[in-house]
């Protein structure tokens, strides 16, 4: 286990979500946003709300797999992290900058399945990523019925929630190698209910 690797990808993958996040939620999407005093305050606000999004998915994928006995290191994927920022100026981020690979053993090559997890192992490993993602953005929305907390003219619990929102929808895209296809082999209600819910509370 390569502790350092794992910290810098992960690291890398925050900032360009965080990156990706400033542009649509504080810029509109329009490249003109780089170029205003605006965008540094709020590079700095939506790397902090990613780092705050995306690490307990992703640690949650990691606690799951050794819970099974399973190797798991995160690994960077970086034209995913390419891929958010790029998709961030046409309004919609994929938000798929990497994931945590699972192997059985040391010195095994890892792999996203490994012999001794089965579908429904897989399954859950993939699903509570995305699950926290919607705890949390329910937890925001409610704080944010009662409570503002007000940065470039936006309330940042509604930011927040609508960061782990999205965060939910993207990794529950029916789509190897993305969670919500390991989820969807595993159990399509399940599937079906959770990126619903994803979706509703995106658009709410």
């Amino acid at each position: 286990m390569n502790i350092t690797r794992e910290l810098r990808g992960l690291g890398i993958s925050i900032l360009g979500l965080g990156f990706a996040f400033a542009v649509l939620f504080f810029g509109d999407s329009s490249p003109r946003f780089l170029l205003q005093p605006e965008f540094l305050p709020a590079l700095v606000v939506a790397t902090g709300l990613a780092a705050a999004s995306f690490t307990p998915h992703e640690a949650m994928h990691r606690v799951t797999a050794r819970a099974l006995n399973a190797y798991a290191e995160y690994r960077i994927w970086k034209p995913g992290v390419v891929l958010a920022v790029l998709s961030s100026f046409l309004g919609v981020v994929f938000a798929a900058p990497g994931g945590v690979k699972m192997h059985t053993k040391r010195g095994e090559r890892y792999g996203y399945w490994a012999p001794t997890l089965d579908i429904d192992q897989t399954g859950v490993i993939a699903v509570v990523g995305p699950l926290i993602n919607v705890m949390i953005a329910v937890i925001l929305a409610f704080l944010a019925g009662s409570y503002t907390i007000m940065f470039q003219g936006t309330n940042l619990l509604t930011v927040g929630s609508n960061i782990n929102a999205f965060l939910a929808v993207s990794n529950l895209l029916p789509f190897y190698p993305m969670d919500g296809y390991k989820v969807l082999r595993w159990n399509t209600f399940i599937w079906a209910v959770v990126i619903t819910l994803s979706i509703l509370l995106f658009f709410l």
